[in-house]
């Protein structure tokens, strides 16, 4: 069995999408944390998403450190378990050898980042602009199972 880890702490990314999915204007698709937003006085939210207004006088907040957030995560980026059968069942079958295996790639990954990914960037190599996500695409969760025999 072997569990693979990986993670960062204390960086941030400008989320570039948060523009349109945390912005509150408009009838595009919003993400979940927009509905702690401004209601009333007496619901006034968190303090960091406005109230929502129906009007492309909103995109006005665009490009503001509102969209800058932390970037720190845990991720669970492999978990591959073996099983190797004991030698006496695999004679039985006629076989030297047998090892059954399981992988998981990307398990999961532990962060308050709102997009896919909070290492995501959307620049590539271009140093100048790395850290801005513009709703980068996230990481394939992939599974893996698999039979070792030898005769």
């Amino acid at each position: 069995m072997g569990i693979f880890l990986n993670g960062s702490q204390g960086g941030s990314t400008y989320f570039l999408a948060g523009e349109t999915f945390i912005n509150s204007a408009g009838v595009q698709n919003q993400l979940a944390m927009v509905d702690r937003r401004w209601k009333s006085e007496e619901d006034p939210g968190d303090g960091l998403i406005p109230r929502a207004i129906r009007s492309t006088y909103a995109y006005g907040f665009t490009s503001t450190s509102r969209f800058l957030f932390d970037a720190s995560y845990v991720r669970i980026k492999n978990v591959n378990l073996s099983y190797q059968l004991p030698s006496k069942i695999a004679n039985r079958l006629k076989l030297a050898g047998c090892t059954i295996f399981a992988d998981v790639s990307n398990l999961h990954t532990f962060t308050d980042y709102p997009g896919f990914d909070p290492e995501a960037s959307t620049a590539g190599d271009n140093i100048v602009n790395s850290g801005i996500d513009n709703m980068t695409y996230p990481l394939a969760r992939t599974y893996t199972i698999g039979l070792k025999m030898s005769f």
